[in-house]
């Protein structure tokens, strides 16, 4: 039901730019987003999802303003000459750019005119078809000379009708290359590594993906490395592999060892951020409730109660003082976990083991819990 389609009007004598769709509720096609020649855009029952498509919901609303500032990417339809007459009727001479451009959406319509209004000049570009430099705002922000040296260079390495993105001609100028080679070489490598070094693994066919992230890895743990050329410049494949595999058993040694400290020193900052709390212990209703005071009784507690106190890190949580974590066990058997919040000692989280459907920890473990808040939080809170 999302199958949307666009059009160029005239609302209240205002050129304007109209998406239609229709809903479940409401088949029939009715305007879901209208922007007007002056700027001004307006929305309604239209959402955008997280993977970045459009959808169409419920009844027509009311209009209201489009907070985006890009027009939505929804339909692609090329923009017919009797639909442009209202602006054509404006802007005479904007008719000389639309018969110039081929690929001349409806969607794109107004974008077009301000950046035509803004630079005329445009219309040279689209003379030399050079249509991507014809609407880069950043090539008009350049001077005059460097725009000649630009336009130079893409006529000279161009086909009848060029298409290079600013970058890509940039590039290619600066290395002395094809804008189509430079294109392919920032597109598969998305310029981790120098185009000289693309070139070179690309003749000793080395695998582009995996030195990227060497190369990151190397800028990481090894930076004094990157201008060593026996750790950058491999001159196969297997040699490649052979120093990447020296290099990740080398990261692995040093993030074992960089673990081991942080793990002594975070059991030494829980221990000191507990302190005031850790005698906070007992047996109640026949269940012992008390303050953890080892880091590993968190790691027993959270995989016998499928709990993610270790994963989401309660323990920083307490060292931060954000909040104080209880736990209830029968004899040695872990029974139910505790948080409490803040400075009033806010109960917010009481959970028994969450693997079962059910996972309200049972009324001794809640007895046992009142008995020890009343004996121990309550006061303090």
């Amino acid at each position: 039901m999302h199958k949307f389609t666009d059009r160029l009007t005239t609302v209240r004598g205002i050129p304007a730019y109209e998406i239609l769709g229709c809903t479940k509720e409401h088949k029939d096609p009715f305007v879901v987003y209208r922007e007007y020649m002056t700027g001004y855009k307006s929305c309604r029952n239209l959402y955008r999802s997280i993977y970045n498509h459009y959808e169409t919901f419920g009844t027509p609303e009311h209009f209201y303003k489009y907070a985006c500032k890009e027009t939505p990417n929804i339909v692609f339809e090329v923009a017919k000459p009797d639909e442009l007459e209202p602006i054509f009727k404006l802007y005479p001479d904007f008719k000389y750019i639309r018969k110039k451009m081929e690929n001349f959406f409806r969607k794109d319509t107004f974008k077009i005119l301000e950046h035509w209004k803004q630079h005329p000049e445009m219309e040279l570009l689209l003379n030399f078809n050079l249509p991507n430099l014809a609407m880069n705002k950043t090539f008009f922000k350049m001077k005059k000379d460097r725009q000649k040296e630009i336009v130079k260079f893409t006529l000279q390495h161009g086909e009848k009708r060029c298409y290079f993105m600013l970058p890509d001609i940039l590039g290619a100028m600066k290395y002395n290359c094809n804008p189509s080679d430079y294109r392919e070489y920032r597109l598969h490598t998305k310029k981790s590594i120098t185009y000289p070094e693309y070139l070179a693994l690309k003749a000793n066919e080395v695998n582009l993906y995996d030195f990227s992230l060497y190369k990151d890895r190397l800028k990481r743990y090894f930076p004094e490395r990157l201008k060593d050329p026996y750790w950058t410049q491999p001159k196969n494949q297997s040699t490649f592999l052979r120093r990447e595999k020296k290099v990740l058993k080398e990261i692995k040694a040093i993030e074992e060892l960089r673990d081991i400290e942080k793990a002594k020193a975070k059991a030494e900052a829980y221990i000191n951020a507990i302190k005031k709390v850790k005698g906070w212990s007992g047996i109640f209703n026949g269940l012992c409730v008390y303050v953890p005071t080892d880091i590993e009784d968190w790691k027993n507690q959270a995989d016998a109660l499928k709990q993610c106190l270790v994963k989401n890190d309660y323990i920083q949580k307490v060292i931060d003082k954000k909040s104080l974590v209880v736990f209830i066990k029968k004899k040695d058997k872990p029974i139910a976990t505790a948080e409490f919040v803040g400075k009033e000692m806010k109960l917010t989280q009481f959970y028994g083991n969450e693997e079962k459907r059910n996972i309200k920890p049972p009324k001794s473990a809640r007895i046992a819990l009142d008995m020890f808040t009343d004996k121990f939080i309550r006061k303090c809170a």
